[in-house]
């Protein structure tokens, strides 16, 4: 019971330490996106471009009074997580300090504070992560933190449409490495049944999403807008118009009558043909014949794939922090938390972010220098066998590597080039950095104890 309490206090404290820059902000961070999530959640009307489960997840999580309530229990999953992450590798006697070490060297040399303290769902594209991770390789959890985690997982799948995506290249890589074990010598520190286990809640998460939608607002649904951000990407791409050019005078699409005069934003601009009439899916079904002929010809489908190639990488190592717009970008946040939480409307107007002094410069400089030194002694370690008592070590390395690359790949090829979309998980590297320095100091006092007896 004692042990209990003290654990509990410990994962608190870490909840506070991780909301270190949402306090020096005086407020939750906010993104344009941000006012939809809140509109979402109170109204229990799925948007036409993202899920409504993160707004739900604000709505009762900020018990319809404070939206301090959302981050803090966005903290306190993320402590848990790092907690349990701690307690996979090291005794009982010394997680606890290194788990809090490494949360005061993550807060003030990653984006982790910022993204935990940010009013998106992009916390929980690590969260995925990291349940993924502790149900594949996890050892030391018990049955009611497998459930506890299991759910964490498929909520986190449920408050993103990238999230399946990304999850699937990953089951998908893996499940070849496997099949492949043989030929390429790669030893696997898990159970072919661990693998099953976590296919099966990935395929029960598929089912369940488009039920949930159907139970929250009669729409049995997966994704309304998968097109025309596909679309949007091949104009942006480059790829759209000289197909527009090509194809309009054999097919009557609606948008060759604007193939001339496109805008840059097919998704945001006013003019858009696409979503200028308000309603995304008038056209889908030609947006969608466009986009089959697209990937299945092979001038333009190679054209897409080396973009999106090459995108990848340049997503993979563009990662700074603090993408946290002011100005005319709050206003979306402005409406919808003055009619839904007004009490904090001078919270919310006095804070850094909306008042324009914070700067994130001097920790995107910092984050710099932080994973680099990561990757860097992550290859040493590792691939000097410096390390070899725990078999997870590399193969931890290896799912996070893909995890990462599948990341920055479905973000580019679904969207742009955003540092958002890698910073928010990147911070991975050095947690995992730090846990495998610790193991390796350890390992070098019992030789030096060894030495001395």
């Amino acid at each position: 019971m004692r042990s209990s309490i003290k654990n509990f206090i410990l994962i608190i404290f870490g909840s506070i330490i991780l909301l270190f820059i949402a306090f020096y902000n005086s407020y939750a961070f906010v993104y344009p996106d941000t006012g939809t999530y809140i509109r979402s959640g109170f109204e229990m009307k799925i948007p036409i471009d993202r899920p409504i489960f993160y707004g739900i997840f604000i709505k009762y999580l900020s018990l319809m009074s404070s939206l301090w309530y959302v981050i803090f229990f966005q903290s306190i999953i993320l402590s848990l997580l790092i907690y349990l992450l701690f307690r996979e590798f090291f005794s009982k006697n010394t997680f606890g300090i290194y788990y809090l070490i490494s949360l005061f060297i993550l807060t003030f040399t990653t984006g982790i504070s910022f993204n935990v303290s940010m009013l998106t769902p992009d916390i929980f594209t690590s969260f995925l992560f990291i349940t993924f991770y502790l149900i594949l390789f996890g050892k030391n959890l018990s049955k009611f933190e497998n459930v506890v985690i299991s759910i964490i997982f498929i909520f986190s799948l449920f408050t993103h449409n990238s999230h399946f995506f990304i999850l699937f290249i990953v089951l998908g890589i893996l499940l070849l490495l496997f099949a492949l074990r043989n030929r390429i010598i790669i030893n696997f520190p898990f159970s072919f049944n661990r693998f099953v286990s976590l296919l099966s809640l990935f395929i029960l998460s598929i089912v369940l999403f488009p039920i949930m939608n159907y139970l929250i607002d009669k729409k049995f649904i997966f994704s309304q807008a998968t097109h025309v951000f596909l679309m949007h990407k091949m104009h942006d791409d480059s790829i759209l118009q000289p197909y527009l050019q090509e194809n309009c005078e054999k097919n009557k699409y609606y948008i060759c009558d604007y193939k001339d005069n496109l805008p840059w934003d097919l998704i945001w601009d006013s003019k858009s043909p696409i979503t200028k009439d308000g309603d995304w899916n008038k056209y889908k079904h030609e947006d969608n014949e466009i986009l089959i002929d697209i990937l299945t010809t092979y001038k333009y489908s190679k054209m897409f794939f080396l973009k999106s190639f090459h995108q990848t990488f340049k997503q993979f190592f563009s990662f700074s922090t603090g993408d946290a717009p002011s100005g005319e970008m709050t206003k979306p946040s402005e409406i919808e938390i003055n009619k839904y939480f007004n009490d904090e409307m001078r919270e919310f107007l006095v804070s850094r972010q909306v008042l324009e002094k914070i700067d994130f410069k001097s920790l995107n400089h910092i984050q710099i220098i932080t994973i680099f030194l990561s990757i860097v002694s992550l290859f040493i370690i590792v691939f000097n066998n410096l390390i070899l008592q725990d078999e997870r070590f590399k193969m931890s390395i290896l799912v996070l590597v893909i995890y990462l690359f599948s990341n920055a790949y479905i973000c580019c090829t679904f969207s742009n080039v955003l540092d958002r979309y890698q910073s928010r998980v990147v911070w991975l590297l050095p947690i995992f950095a730090l846990i495998i320095f610790f193991k390796a100091f350890e390992q070098l006092i019992a030789k030096i104890k060894a030495k001395l007896d």
